[in-house]
């Protein structure tokens, strides 16, 4: 009976740190082999982390790497290690996968299709293979792929199962809502067109904006997932490959579907507790706590990351604050246990104005005032980050983003940003999700009409659309590209108020480029998803974009 025990290293790790990396692969090799496995597969470009960026240009940055993969070879482990790494070779820099077995190179891959869109920049680092890989194990031939490489019919096309008994594939697969479907969906199919099983290894953890949720998965030649793993969670996954019983898989296990709140609310948790930790801010968050919607969504996802001791929250209120916004902030800080400050802006407000009396007088009030109160807060908000070395989460969220309804240099002041890829409405069903998993919001938040309480009785639809008619359109400019036109024939909304919309939209890229990074949740974040020029004729754009008839 021929059987194989394979270890998933479902792993985060650490851009710029081959050597630590090296070192978190140490002690999940050896946990693996403690356990019995005896192919071990590590995610793709473990040893550099991905993506690592212009990083990889740095000749110390490759020899690090080069240092980091003799320490794991010296190890000699009784066990084959498949390692991920970008390897620099004859003035090449390719992203490769490397046999090593019982200490031994003996066979090494180089990734051959390499993505360059939406968050991928392959083609800027990496020069393609142009060769399969194939090793054995227990006189079992194993197919060696990474990532993309198996969402391409071209090389998926050419695995044959009369020359194959298992595909293992590491990857380093970023994360956004309904991405894990799709991917196992992939997966499935090509281990039941094939007729063999696969091995799925993927990268956990956050990296800047960038979200990798694992979900390294097992599946039997029939297509079925056999096992799976956690998402956003470290982990080694073991199975054992049976191949007198057909090259399957033991037990069956089904696909539950996911609560998307519940995944979004884990995802920016995740991204968060990344992001403290990898730029170790050791003291924890400050959230600037308004008595609305954005920033108690914000505070129960910081406490759910960070835990209620390493955050807290700041209200800043100005003449313009209504009583129940304070009465809310401080009764959410109560329930979660953070501590919780009153730090008035009203004084240094009316001090600034007075400076500029002279050179505003002779005009009417308009949003320069209101900034000016956004702004106080964050250089308030920042001076507490500075003094006391915590990283500030920002509040702001897709919505507010992409029409500019947010201050530079002030509400839009941070570190990073939790919800910055969510729609309004989304921040609302998550405010309901959190509720329900006792993270608890006053409901008077989730009620109450939005304000940025900037000016007397302001309400946010005073300026925008209501929030469901905006994400709409938002989401159908933003991320299916979509023209006036269609957009306008699939939503029936007023021409005008669509123009008006992507307007705002294309007008604020200079505040969105100037903003901090938040995690990326949907398939079109603002970032490196979506990169459009400061410098844009607005109207010009929308005149030919409402020409355009749909299709």
């Amino acid at each position: 009976m021929t059987t194989i025990n394979v270890a998933l290293l479902q792993a985060p790790f650490v851009i710029g740190s081959p050597l630590q990396n090296a070192g978190i692969l140490d002690g999940m090799i050896n946990d693996a082999i403690d356990k019995g496995g005896e192919l071990i597969l590590t995610p793709e470009c473990a040893l550099s982390g991905y993506p690592a960026e212009d990083i990889l240009f740095r000749q110390d940055h490759q020899r690090m790497i080069a240092e980091a993969l003799q320490f794991l070879l010296s190890k000699s482990y009784p066990a084959i290690i498949i390692i991920g790494y970008p390897d620099f070779e004859n003035d090449t820099l390719t992203n490769r996968a490397t046999v090593i077995d019982h200490g031994q190179i003996t066979a090494t891959y180089a990734k051959r299709i390499l993505p360059n869109f939406r968050v991928f920049d392959e083609k800027r680092y990496f020069t393609p293979g142009n060769k399969s890989v194939e090793f054995t194990i227990k006189g079992k031939k194993v197919g060696l792929f990474i990532c993309e490489d198996l969402w391409n019919k071209a090389i998926t096309d050419q695995i044959n199962k009369d020359n194959m008994d298992l595909i293992i594939s590491l990857n380093g697969s970023p994360y956004y809502v309904e991405k894990q479907k799709k991917r196992l969906g992939i997966l499935t199919d090509l281990a039941k067109e094939k007729e063999l099983p696969i091995a799925y290894v993927n990268c956990v953890g956050g990296q800047d904006a960038i979200l990798f949720d694992g979900g390294s998965a097992f599946i039997n030649n029939q297509g079925d997932i056999c096992e799976l793993g956690n998402d956003f969670e470290q982990q080694i996954i073991l199975a054992t490959f049976d191949f007198e019983k057909s090259p399957s898989l033991a037990a069956n296990k089904r696909l539950e579907p996911k609560d998307t709140n519940k995944q979004l609310i884990e995802a920016i948790c995740c991204g968060i507790k990344q992001y403290v930790t990898k730029n170790h801010f050791t003291n924890g968050a400050l959230i600037a706590l308004s008595g609305g919607i954005d920033s108690a969504v914000t505070l129960s996802l910081a406490v759910k990351a960070l835990g209620a001791d390493k955050v807290e929250a700041v209200y800043m209120p100005s003449q313009f604050n209504a009583d129940i916004s304070e009465i809310d902030a401080r009764k959410q800080a109560e329930n979660l246990g953070v501590k919780f400050s009153v730090l008035p802006i009203e004084p240094v407000t009316n001090s600034i104005d007075h400076a500029l009396k002279p050179y505003f007088s002779h005009l009417a009030k308009d949003v320069t005032e209101e900034n000016i109160q956004a702004r106080i807060r964050g250089l308030f908000i920042m001076a507490l980050s500075n003094k006391y070395h915590k990283l500030v989460l920002t509040t702001g969220n897709k919505s507010e983003y992409a029409v500019g309804y947010a201050t530079l240099y002030g509400d839009m002041c941070g570190g990073y940003a939790p919800i910055k890829d969510l729609y309004k409405t989304q921040v609302y069903a998550i405010a309901h999700a959190l509720n329900d998993s006792g993270f608890t919001i006053p409901e008077r938040v989730i009620t109450r009409e939005p304000s940025a309480e900037l000016s007397e009785n302001q309400l946010d639809s005073q300026s925008l659309p209501p929030y469901d008619v905006l994400d709409t359109i938002l989401q159908l400019f933003i991320e299916e590209d979509e023209s006036i036109a269609v957009i306008h024939k699939k939503t029936g909304y007023d021409l005008a108020i669509i123009e008006r919309v992507i307007k705002l939209v294309l007008q604020n890229e200079y505040k969105r480029q100037q903003s901090a990074p938040g995690p990326r949740v949907s398939k079109r974040a603002f970032g490196k998803d979506r990169r459009y020029p400061i410098s844009l004729d607005a109207k010009d754009f929308i005149s030919q974009s409402e020409s355009l008839s749909p299709q």
